[in-house]
């Protein structure tokens, strides 16, 4: 689990997923401009072998301010 900063001088935090094309929803708090903290937990998962295993993020999005990247938990 790791936690970032970031400026959202637009009110706009979009991510998107380049292989599908699909682009995920606003993560901005009512298209609020300002200073959020961005934490993403990520895990992979074994399914029929290594070809055909895959990964699962989630990603939250909260006002606050800070630069820091803090590693809430290393990965195993």
């Amino acid at each position: 689990m790791v936690e970032v900063g970031y400026y959202s001088p637009g009110g706009q935090i979009v991510l998107y997923d380049s292989l599908s094309g699909t682009e995920l929803p606003n993560l901005a708090l009512n298209g609020r401009k300002g200073h959020y903290r961005i934490r993403v937990h990520h895990a992979w998962f074994p399914w029929k072998g290594e070809a055909q295993s895959g990964q699962r993020l989630l990603i939250m999005a909260y006002p606050g301010k800070g630069n820091k990247e803090i590693v809430h938990r290393n990965r195993k």
